[in-house]
């Protein structure tokens, strides 16, 4: 299925802690120049199955992972769901801040429900 991610944009490059990508060398930026800041490294997480607790997504990256009757906490910083993560029973909890002057943050918050929406398992019809 391919590479789901669901992060905030930080306007700079990521990488996966730990050896990288899958397959490859950590994600480098396109054309660096002296403005772009450091890539921001992600502790990763692989094909382990989380359940019943409470997960703090911010600052990694989860690989073919699953997660039942969890608490997904989203605090606005970066994280990616990769490969084939599964969403079962979870709760979110979403601390994120939408600025004022920053219309970009309301549009940003609807992707990540979108992408929320892309990697959740949907509840039985009752």
């Amino acid at each position: 299925m391919g590479q789901r991610s669901i992060m905030r944009d930080s306007g700079g490059p990521w990488s996966l802690g730990s050896g990288g990508k899958p397959g490859g060398a950590p994600q480098q930026p396109a054309q660096p120049h002296a403005a772009q800041p450091a890539p921001i490294q992600l502790t990763r997480h692989e094909k382990r199955n989380f359940v019943g607790q409470t997960v703090h997504l911010a600052g990694s990256a989860f690989i073919d992972c699953t997660f039942d009757s969890c608490t997904l906490v989203l605090t606005g910083s970066p994280f990616v769901f990769q490969g084939q993560c599964r969403v079962q029973r979870c709760n979110w909890r979403i601390e994120y801040d939408i600025l004022w002057g920053a219309p970009a943050t309301r549009m940003q918050l609807r992707a990540i429900i979108d992408q929320m929406e892309a990697v959740a398992e949907q509840p039985p019809a009752v």
